[in-house]
């Protein structure tokens, strides 16, 4: 109301002062009741929900309690849709395809889509699990495989003939201590050469092996005769 009678003042003054067109007039007219319907118009929306809360809560104070109760309830039931409604969209994320999707899933949607995602993951993981535990498998066998050659190599009797000069020799023995029954072949063997054995000694290489040093000397037999033996002796 302040700005229509501001207006008509205001226009008041304008007839005394000059002449105005009527255009002018209307144009200022409307403006100011434009203004005014506006401003009826949010003071009744205003009015009208605060009518509606004090309507609420006067309903509430005559029901007593059991008003009170109600508006208890309802306020539960709505923190606990929300929350229904958050547990959907967090399980709905957890789905592959939730995100090229454009459309809104419904929860029973969601729910069924869960419900035929899980045996999927279950029988992935049933397969990773089966092919995992297939390459252990061929992981544990071949190294029991490269253990048992490894052990065999180690297990073999290694032999070495160094010549000291033309009739002298140094053999050296390194074999398994269960072997030594072809240690035992050997010195037979030297033994019926009629070959010299200067000295011998043995020394524990580990729990398992041992090495022998023999010093051979061949005083029978001819330069060529001697490299020969040695060949064949280095053979044996």
């Amino acid at each position: 109301m302040e700005d229509s009678e501001l207006i008509w003042s205001n226009l008041d003054r304008l007839d005394h002062s000059w002449p105005v067109d009527e255009e002018t007039l209307a144009h200022q007219r409307n403006t100011a009741s434009a203004k005014n319907k506006l401003k009826t118009t949010k003071t009744k929306s205003r009015s009208k929900i605060n009518n509606e809360n004090v309507a609420i809560l006067e309903q509430s104070a005559e029901e007593g309690p059991s008003g009170l109760k109600k508006l208890d309830h309802n306020a539960k039931e709505r923190i606990r849709r929300m929350k229904l409604n958050a547990s959907f969209l967090a399980l709905r994320a957890l789905l592959p395809d939730s995100r090229r999707s454009k459309k809104k899933w419904s929860a029973p949607a969601i729910v069924d889509k869960v419900l035929k995602y899980i045996p999927e993951m279950e029988n992935e993981i049933e397969a990773l699990r089966c092919k995992m535990e297939n390459m252990q498998s061929q992981a544990k066998s071949k190294k029991i495989t490269a253990d048992e050659n490894s052990s065999a190599e180690f297990n073999m009797p290694t032999i070495s003939l160094n010549r000291v000069n033309k009739e002298e020799a140094i053999i050296q023995v390194c074999m398994g201590r269960e072997d030594e029954s072809r240690f035992t072949n050997l010195l037979q063997s030297v033994e019926d050469e009629a070959i010299c054995i200067r000295s011998a000694s043995a020394l524990d290489i580990s729990e398992t092996r041992i090495c022998y040093h023999l010093h051979i000397q061949n005083n029978n037999s001819t330069t060529s005769e001697a490299d020969h033996y040695f060949e064949e002796l280095r053979d044996k």
